[in-house]
């Protein structure tokens, strides 16, 4: 089980989804995966399937030190992440986030699951299942994080950016900011634009 943490505690469940989730956004950032994954899932990579276990361990790291500490591993390509990541890319969590940011991108629920391969209610219980939300609020936070960024690095105006990532005008997507962070669209571009 794995033990690259630094208290030597071993993983529990969420844990696994933060880092499943996460290497998957790795491997779609980085290209071409160098596993497979189709409706039957992913292919490739060796090691021992990632075990969680119950999240009753008081040394327990907070989400932010566990990712920070899996992105540290990812960087050096450690002999731990290469481990780690195989067997992530073999959960079924990986191979649903995999498929949804290679076909998720404005697909609806119920054309994503035929394509996944399985029913549209058995594909909602299943992402809540591996993924703890439901697709569509999933989909509408990673649409609505892509367009945040988009809009902080400044590649087009607020009109370009609301519209390229679905949403229905500037005003829909500044108020979708808004609610969602806390902050404008001005605040956000002021701060990135003060670093």
């Amino acid at each position: 089980m794995p033990r690259f943490l630094p208290e030597s505690r071993i993983m529990d469940a969420h844990d696994v989804k933060i880092l499943t989730k996460l290497q998957a956004f790795i491997d779609h950032a980085l290209g071409p995966s160098p596993v497979s994954c189709t409706i039957a899932g992913c292919e490739g990579g060796n090691g021992a399937a990632v075990a969680a276990q119950p999240a009753s361990d008081p040394t327990a790291l907070d989400g932010n030190r566990l990712v920070a500490r899996f992105l540290r591993m990812a960087i050096d390509d450690t002999p731990d992440y290469r481990r780690i990541a195989s067997s992530l890319r073999r959960t079924e969590a990986y191979s649903m986030v995999s498929f949804l940011l290679q076909e998720g991108q404005g697909a609806k629920i119920e054309a994503l699951s035929a394509r996944y391969g399985i029913s549209a209610g058995h594909f909602r219980r299943t992402f809540r299942t591996v993924l703890g939300g439901s697709p569509k609020s999933v989909l509408n936070d990673w649409r609505l994080a892509k367009a945040i960024l988009a809009f902080i690095e400044r590649q087009h105006s607020v009109t370009e950016v609301a519209l390229e990532h679905g949403f229905a005008s500037a005003s829909h997507f500044s108020s979708e900011v808004k609610k969602s962070l806390g902050l404008s669209l001005t605040h956000l571009f002021d701060a990135q634009r003060r670093q």
